[in-house]
């Protein structure tokens, strides 16, 4: 913790002392409002509303500090007025943003942002707040804020104000905003700063536990605060960076941002706040109790402030390079600054964290070597069964492939054996398809036989009738010349008997007349069975037998009729 440094004051080649020097020597604001040596354990009335800006970076017991100013009466405490959170806080997520959220090691108080609830949107998130606040213009272009930054701010003061109370307005956000802030709002400013190397040592601990977001926020800072040449510098210069905890790299790029942005915000501060001096140097806190105590109206006791330390992973090795680099920076981050005293505390803090690694190699050298050998034991076995699990990997990655190549082969295997089973089905279904056609072949085939042996036959017995037909007509023209003959000799000797018989010969003429009817019946009924008997041929074999037994008939008719002629011409001639 300092006060603002007068120009041409004696310059201390430590970077500790430095601080503590501005301690005890230096006067609070440019202004002279309060010099060290006006230490008044008792607050006193706050002459106004203005409002006080609590500066700082990540990891730095800002919160601690603001919890500080949210305990006195006279103050109504903003957290993190820039938070990713308060885009879509609610009521219900305002009450589990706390010291249990994550590991972040706060100390126990009440959720952080219990006093945005008043501010809050109907369809969630707090009134005047964008995401792009977050990291997007942590950096102002021209050094000047945005309306919508301006309008949100002036929200907040007003609504602190509002209530009678001095608005007090904490962000790790706010480092390159704090001229701009200042510039536009005026009050109170106090930059909350600690030993930068301790401060690595956080982002560190909590990078080794998983949680890479701190330093992420170092990446996101310098890819959105491009257009400040120094920055985009250090982006390009420390490009190859890496989130892990040993990465020399983004030591570099984490150093450079905070010296710059605390260069910058050092300018508007009216009070600088050291952590790591504050749990070292009783006096050092008695003195920002006192200046915080009449800014607030209210007693603010520092006296549980307590300095620690988490993880640092750097190699010794990588030392004499970075503080080199870091001395060549530095020296373009001193000619920026806006003052002599500016430029001094860039540099003590820059001296403080260096002076701190050194100290930190000094101490656990001797461990690190030993444990570094033992790691490089573990990390040669870890080596080997990551080379033994690549190998292992491999030979089950290519058992894998075999058994999905199985798989693959049994999959097509079954398939086929569908495909065949289907195959099988069809085949068995064309052979009883065929066994079918070739009964119904044979079946036809018989019918054919059948119906050849039939037709055979009927041609057999059409030759027969034909025989028969012709037998008869020949019968029936033997008969006719017999009985013409006859006739003939029955004439001679009706002729030659008498003359008289005239009733023998009217009968004669009758059976003439009878003979020639006979005759004609005869040709007619013979010319009628033989076309019926053709067309019954055709229909059938029974429809034959029939027409066989009527030729027969027809065949024994006439002769019938010319025996009774004769046989009636016997009984008259005796």
């Amino acid at each position: 913790m300092v006060g603002k440094p007068e120009a041409g004051g004696e310059r201390s080649t430590s970077g500790q002392s430095l601080i503590q020097q501005a301690a005890r020597d230096l006067a609070l604001n440019e202004r002279g409002l309060l010099r060290a040596a006006e230490v008044n354990p008792l607050p006193v009335a706050v002459p106004d509303l203005a409002p006080i800006f609590l500066v700082s970076s990540f990891r730095t017991s800002s919160t601690w500090l603001w919890q500080k100013f949210r305990q006195a009466p006279s103050v109504v405490a903003y957290y993190e007025i820039f938070n990713e959170h308060l885009g879509y806080l609610n009521s219900a997520s305002a009450a589990n943003v706390n010291y249990t959220s994550w590991d972040a090691r706060h100390p126990v108080s009440a959720p952080y942002f219990i006093e945005f609830l008043p501010l809050l949107k109907a369809e969630n998130g707090v009134r005047g707040y964008s995401h792009s606040m977050a990291f997007d213009s942590l950096m102002p272009r021209d050094g000047v804020l945005t309306q919508d930054e301006r309008d949100y701010v002036d929200l907040l003061i007003g609504a602190g104000r509002a209530m009678g109370k001095v608005p007090l307005l904490s962000c790790t956000r706010m480092l390159g905003r704090a001229a701009a802030l200042k510039a536009e709002f005026g009050g109170r400013s106090v930059l909350c700063v600690r030993n930068l190397f301790h401060q690595w040592g956080s982002y560190g601990g909590q990078a080794a536990a998983g949680n890479l977001y701190f330093m992420q926020t170092v990446d996101w800072t310098l890819k959105a605060s491009r257009h400040d040449p120094f920055l985009a510098l250090v982006d390009d210069f420390t490009s190859e960076r890496t989130f892990a905890p040993d990465d020399a790299r983004m030591f570099q790029a984490f150093l450079l941002l905070h010296l710059h942005l605390y260069a910058c915000a050092y300018e508007a501060s009216d009070f600088v706040l050291d952590t790591s001096l504050l749990a070292a140097d009783a006096n050092a806190r008695h003195e920002a109790e006192h200046v915080l105590s009449r800014w607030t109206g209210a007693p603010m006791d520092l006296s549980d402030v307590k300095e620690s330390f988490d993880y640092v992973a750097l190699k010794a090795s990588d030392r004499r390079e970075v503080c080199d680099a870091m001395a060549q920076f530095t020296k373009m981050i001193r000619a920026g600054c806006g003052s002599r005293a500016g430029a001094d505390f860039v540099e003590g803090l820059t001296d403080a964290a260096l002076a701190e690694w050194e100290r930190h190699d000094f101490y656990t050298g001797r461990a690190r070597s030993v444990h570094g050998k033992a790691l490089d034991a573990l990390r040669g076995q870890a080596e080997a069964a990551e080379q033994g699990r690549v190998a292992v990997t491999a030979e089950r990655d290519a058992q894998a492939q075999a058994i999905a190549q199985l798989h693959s082969e049994k999959n097509d295997f079954a398939v086929r054996v569908h495909q065949l089973a289907g195959v099988s089905a069809e085949r068995d279904a064309l052979a009883t398809q065929l066994a079918a056609a070739q009964a119904e072949a044979a079946r036809m085939e018989a019918q054919v036989a059948a119906a050849a042996a039939e037709a055979e036959a009927r041609a057999a017995r059409e030759a027969e009738l034909t025989q028969a037909v012709a037998a008869a007509e020949a019968q029936a023209a033997e008969a006719r010349d017999a009985a013409t003959a006859h006739l003939g000799q029955l004439d001679a000797e009706r002729a030659a008997a008498a003359a008289g018989q005239a009733a023998q010969a009217r009968e004669i003429e009758e059976l003439r007349a009878a003979q020639a009817s006979a005759e004609a019946e005869a040709r007619r009924a013979a010319e009628a069975v033989q076309a019926d008997l053709t067309r019954r041929i055709a229909e059938g074999a029974h429809e034959r037998d029939a027409l066989a037994a009527q030729l027969r008939e027809a065949q024994a008719r006439p002769t019938g009729l010319i025996e009774t002629a004769l046989a009636g011409l016997r009984r008259r001639k005796g």
